[in-house]
């Protein structure tokens, strides 16, 4: 899609640069290894994700197994699915995140090595090639989960800076 219309926008189909934070730097990882994507961008850019965050199918089944029954539809019940709004959505998602809070947990959906889509594990497929050619720019920050701990109380002297001595 990006190079059927990014000329639209000013931008150059044979000059796409992809980039991510957090989640965000997690999926430019998935896509370095993704066959399908290959081509479809020149240059990356990952801040704060890693390319080694996945999941199994097995734990993407019981994930959406938890978000079917916060949105009140069954299983296999595709019709009731569609007819859920986007809001009702996010709605069912930010339960599923306040529960695990509540829990200590978090409630990620990472991308799910699948055999077909992704193959194998991203960081498998990038020292295997899959990213060959590609410029990639990585980094992350000082206490970028900050803002999250205060949001949390159970993340405040876990998240206190580590500074080297004089």
């Amino acid at each position: 899609m990006v190079q059927e219309n990014i000329a639209s926008f000013g931008g150059n189909p044979d000059n796409v640069t992809i980039s991510g934070f957090s989640a965000g730097g997690m999926s430019v990882g998935t896509l370095l290894a993704m066959p399908a994507a290959r081509g479809k961008f020149h240059k990356a850019m990952n801040r704060s994700g890693a390319a080694n965050i996945v999941g199994t199918m097995d734990n993407a089944v019981k994930a959406s197994r938890q978000y079917l029954n916060v949105l009140g539809v069954k299983e296999h019940d595709i019709d009731g699915l569609r007819k859920l709004t986007t809001q009702e959505l996010l709605d069912g998602q930010q339960k599923l995140n306040m529960r695990s809070r509540e829990s200590g947990g978090s409630f990620i959906l990472p991308a799910v090595v699948d055999g077909n889509i992704l193959p194998d594990y991203p960081m498998k497929l990038i020292k295997k090639g899959s990213a060959k050619n590609i410029p990639i720019m990585a980094g992350n920050m000082l206490d970028e989960l900050k803002s999250m701990s205060s949001m949390d109380r159970r993340w405040v002297n876990w998240m206190k800076p580590v500074l080297p001595k004089d």
